[in-house]
């Protein structure tokens, strides 16, 4: 249980200001909540899945997780302080195209490509390296 606990809190406090955020708010200026939610929860559960999954693979490994956990470490600086670059980019306004997915798979798929390599992802490899229940590591979210 303090797994859980302990994953819930990193990455509540992780999610703080991030850019899913912002996604989700925009996702739900056009969709339902409950389509929002089962989108965002479908995406993220998917992506922070793979990413205990390979931790799993990856520590098996290595005898020393410490090592991975420094990695880990410089990880996060780095993906902290490019985020503190700002980039201007011109914006076009171009057609968007909605495809034949439904809402649901949208959302979750925006999501899925949105955290990765994103640094709760990170967070979330980093805990399940170390853990002996990996999978309590994947707690339930929902957008704040």
């Amino acid at each position: 249980m303090r797994e859980f606990i302990e994953a819930f809190v990193m990455v509540f406090i992780g999610e703080m200001g991030d850019k899913s955020q912002f996604l989700a708010l925009a996702f739900a200026t056009t969709y339902p909540m409950r389509t929002v939610l089962g989108g965002v929860s479908l995406g993220i559960a998917l992506n922070h899945g793979l990413a205990i999954l390979a931790a799993v693979l990856i520590s098996g490994f290595f005898a020393d997780v410490g090592f991975l956990q420094i990695i880990a470490g410089f990880l996060f600086l780095f993906f902290g302080l490019s985020s503190l670059s700002v980039d201007y980019e011109d914006e076009e306004d171009d057609v968007v195209d909605r495809g034949n997915r439904g809402p649901l798979l949208t959302i979750a798929a925006a999501f899925f490509i949105g955290e990765l390599g994103d640094k709760t992802q990170l967070m979330a490899m980093t805990l399940a390296m170390e853990s002996t229940r990996p999978l309590l590591i994947l707690p339930p979210r929902s957008p704040r």
